[in-house]
């Protein structure tokens, strides 16, 4: 019971990378987030983010963690239209930790 209650709780963040084949090569075109606001049980997509945005998108949230911000807002605007997504202060480290992790990964790619 306290692990759902802890679930519930807080928030979560899950960076999933979109991949494409090259030359017979699995490589990183984009990512997006899978975020879950703090007492909600429910996960928010969104269209995927081109790779020209990483090092903006890692900037907002360690601004985030530097200045203790409640959240972030990044709006994307798609071919869906325009879409908001929120990354919650309890996730901004675990969402920094992702985006170092898949920057290593497009280093050792390209």
């Amino acid at each position: 019971m306290y692990k759902r209650l802890k679930r519930l709780i807080t928030s979560d963040v899950k960076l999933i990378k979109d991949t494409c084949w090259y030359d017979s090569v699995e490589k990183i075109d984009g990512f997006k987030f899978y975020t879950k606001r703090p007492f909600s049980n429910s996960y928010q997509w969104h269209a995927v983010i081109g790779l020209e945005y990483t090092y903006e998108i890692l900037s907002l949230i360690q601004d985030g963690i530097k200045n203790k911000r409640k959240a972030i807002l990044i709006e994307i605007q798609s071919g869906w239209g325009r879409e908001r997504v929120y990354i919650w202060r309890g996730s901004f480290k675990k969402a920094e930790k992702q985006i170092f992790e898949m920057i290593k990964e497009l280093q050792q790619q390209y």
